[in-house]
């Protein structure tokens, strides 16, 4: 499906940014620097990333921001056999080959805003805007996350108010290739922070990013397909409430609105060229997303108490054109609300240092969601409104015990309850029906880990544990109560690594090998009659390595690179008379790898980032009919930095390499939905 192709303004930017890159040779008398270790909270609680038994990628949100690094996509830099998937429809990450159902309202990578969870994953994550950084934690989660965490989790925090006056601000302004030549697009942010009194601080960022459509709509003439824009607000307040009690107010609140007539055939009666489209009617998607996290935290003699409350608040708004074409034929409609109100307990104690040989945590986490959607569509028109409560409530604990100096045993277990109520009504011309249907599980999601640390440099570690993602409603193609629900998937996973340090502190050097069998397995079953059913119908494994490299050779110099493989695949399927086992699933790459460099002392002087990313080949179905050639891409910013004023001119997929965000099958043809082209920038920033 790919073709490839070099042309001469990437040539030419990277030829800027070789002799920057080209004095990577460092002199004799260059300062020795280490890389800064790597603190996180993957397992509820601070401690070094090299001590925890499991994959944790760590992305700090000071460092990485500008055009580079503006959203869920840029994650797949850093993250080996990860794929990120952003079209019109959705957004998600695959990790390891683990994928949720296009119309699920699950996702198998938890999603977490300032340690309150997303319901529906990736789908309600506010734009990586005005961030303190973002957590991967790789393999099943569900045992201190809970449930739609089968594949792992995204931790992600918003920049914490600072005590000292300070402020930001920058604008970017681009252009990009579409079907009607170069389209322009920009950004703004703005973020302001400091101290109210002694024991209170504020900070507010905000942030608009908007850009003229790429697409041509043949049918109307219309140039402004895919249109855009998106406004992003994030707050914080932190208050010292006396000498051993703290709280933290943080709010992220979006909206995004944008064009939907991207998709177009590439095969078939009705084929155009890339970015040209031709749908009779209008099509859009207007979502609102807030994200709302109360945290206190109370010093006790020898634990601390934190209780964290949550509030989430989405709602979309889509029209669709259905046959994706001129054809007379009615288009697809969508609202939907969705609220969700949390509230988790922890208690932890013991050292992460060798003063004790305990450390432990216990809590506890419960939830109220409410959903409520209507979705329209077919000839005749069909419309089915179904509204989904639910409740949830767990227990979950976790120890991690010193056996020796060099040895650790670590074991966790959750305990949880979920019951869904859900009822569709169900209209079609002069016919109504109503249905309904109760979901009742509980889980136990236990895990497992042992660590080796024979030296200061070296990790080894080895886990196993239990991954669960819950079963659901089929809102959009239910036709009774049969068909209405499904039930969840299970898997287990088993993860082996070694993390390392090498040069003296100056490299670091992960490696891990992982294994992930999955059973019940939600997918969508064509019905006679051309309905839809999603059912628990498969099984599957994958099985791979990932590798991370990265180095600081220098104290302006960052290096880094990662390479994953991996085999994810059906291990049992039929689909009517087919019989899919062993085919590969969806989005999953049999190899990704990245390569970057990156060049910043932090002061006055040049800055400049170059990186490469690729992918193999993969499928976008599960019957492995549509593919994505293999792909490269390649990023570059190179900037000047001068007392508080910055200037950078960048750009994304310099070689214009062309990738499909989404790609289906259907009677006609193949429908695609074109990635982002080639983009270049100009941005100017402000710091105080």
């Amino acid at each position: 499906m790919i073709a490839r192709r070099t042309d001469v303004f990437g040539a030419c930017l990277l030829g800027g940014l070789w002799p920057a890159v080209a004095t990577f040779a460092v002199a004799d008398d260059e300062p020795v620097v280490v890389l800064e270790p790597l603190q996180v909270e993957a397992r509820q609680w601070r401690e070094s990333a090299r001590l925890v038994p499991q994959t944790v990628e760590v992305f700090d949100g000071r460092d990485r921001q500008g055009p580079l690094w503006r959203d869920f996509s840029d994650l797949a830099t850093l993250s080996p056999n990860t794929q990120v998937q952003q079209s019109s429809v959705e957004t998600r990450l695959v990790i390891r080959g683990a994928t949720a159902i296009n119309t699920g309202l699950q996702d198998p990578v938890g999603y977490f805003v300032n340690d309150v969870a997303l319901p529906l994953g990736a789908t309600q994550a506010p734009a990586l805007f005005a961030l303190e950084r973002i957590e991967v934690v790789k393999g099943p989660q569900g045992t201190l996350y809970g449930r739609n965490t089968e594949a792992g989790a995204v931790r992600i925090e918003t920049r914490n108010p600072e005590w000292a006056p300070s402020a930001e601000a920058s604008l970017s302004l681009g252009m990009r290739e579409g079907a009607e030549g170069w389209r322009t697009l920009g950004e703004t942010t703005g973020r302001v922070s400091g101290a109210l009194s002694s024991r209170a601080a504020v900070g507010l960022a905000a942030r608009h990013a908007g850009g003229e459509g790429l697409h041509y709509n043949q049918f109307d003439g219309d140039d402004d397909g895919g249109a855009r824009q998106r406004w992003t607000f994030s707050g914080g307040l932190a208050l010292d409430l006396a000498a051993t009690t703290s709280l933290s107010l943080k709010s992220v609140i979006e909206r995004d609105d944008q064009g939907k007539r991207r998709l177009r055939y590439l095969t078939g009666p009705a084929a155009t060229e890339r970015f040209v489209t031709d749908y009779d009617l209008p099509a859009w998607q207007d979502t609102s997303s807030a994200v709302h996290a109360l945290r206190i935290d109370h010093d006790l003699a020898t634990s601390t108490l934190s209780a964290i409350t949550g509030w989430t608040d989405y709602g979309r708004d889509f029209q669709m054109d259905r046959d994706v074409s001129s054809l007379e034929t009615p288009g697809t409609r969508l609202r939907q609300r969705d609220q969700a109100l949390s509230q988790e307990l922890r208690l932890s104690g013991g050292a992460a240092d060798a003063s004790d040989p305990w450390r432990w945590l216990v809590g506890l986490h419960a939830y109220r969601q409410w959903s409520d959607l209507t979705f329209g569509a077919g000839k005749p028109w069909v419309v089915r409104h179904t509204r989904i409560n639910q409740q949830g409530v767990a227990g979950f604990g976790q120890l991690d015990y010193r056996l020796s100096p060099a040895w650790r045993l670590g074991f966790g277990a959750r305990l949880e309850h979920s019951a869904q109520d859900g009822r569709q009504v169900y209209r079609e011309a002069a016919t109504t029906r109503a249905y309904d249907a109760r979901l009742d599980h509980g889980v136990l999601l236990p895990r497992l880990s042992l660590t080796y640390t024979p030296s200061q440099s070296l990790t080894l570690f080895g886990s196993l544990a239990r991954g669960y993602l819950p079963g659901g409603y089929n809102y959009s193609m239910a036709s009774d109560r049969d068909s209405l629900t499904y039930d969840p998937e299970y898997s287990w996973a088993a993860e082996v690594g070694a993390k390392s340090s090498l040069l003296d502190g100056r490299a670091a050097l992960d490696l891990a090998l992982f294994y992930t069998r999955t059973t019940d397995k939600q997918l969508l079953e064509l019905l006679p009659g051309g309905a839809t059913r999603i059912d628990n119908a498969a099984e599957a494994r994958s099985y791979g390595l990932e590798l991370g490299l990265r180095v600081r050779p220098a104290p302006a110099w960052t290096l880094f690179a990662n390479l994953g493989l991996q085999r994810a695949e059906t291990t049992r399927y039929r689909l009517g008379a087919s019989d899919l086992s062993g085919n590969r699933l969806p989005l999953a790459a049999a190899y990704t790898y990245a390569l970057g460099v990156r060049h910043d002392s932090g002061g006055d002087g040049v800055f400049a980032e170059l990186r490469t990313r690729g992918s193999g080949p993969y499928y976008f179905d599960v019957r492995n009919q549509v593919r994505q050639d293999a792909a490269l891409r390649v990023d570059a910013e190179i900037g000047y930095r001068w007392k508080d004023l910055s200037i950078a001119l960048w750009g994304r997929n310099l070689f214009d390499e062309a990738v499909y965000e989404r790609a289906l099958a259907v009677p006609r043809g193949v429908l695609v939905e074109d990635g982002e082209p080639r983009t270049i920038g100009l941005r100017v920033g402000m710091a105080w």
